[in-house]
């Protein structure tokens, strides 16, 4: 997805945020995988703030502003409307 953002010319980063307590976890998740991959932290706990699932997608603007979420698990990416969903949320929110 990433990728066709790029080829869109959209100014958008994909990344990844970790909970803080699963950091132990940290290269089992990056194995393999090109996306750029944050840890929590206590100072930040974003998880908590965003009131984060497991599997969520958190969309922010420009601004870091929270737009929209989406669950990855209940809206599985590898299938197209999964994927489509997302992708639409994204580009909605650039256009926004």
């Amino acid at each position: 997805m990433q990728n066709e953002l790029n080829e869109m010319n959209l100014d958008v980063t994909i990344l990844g945020i970790n909970h803080m307590d699963k950091d132990s976890a940290n290269e089992l998740m990056t194995e393999g995988r090109n996306v750029p991959w944050l840890q929590d932290l206590p100072a930040t706990n974003v998880w908590s703030s965003w009131e984060i699932a497991y599997r969520d997608v958190v969309i922010l603007n420009e601004d870091n502003e929270f737009v929209d979420r989406i669950n990855v698990t209940t809206n599985n990416l590898t299938e197209a409307a999964g994927y489509q969903t997302l992708m639409g949320l994204i580009t909605e929110s650039i256009s926004n």
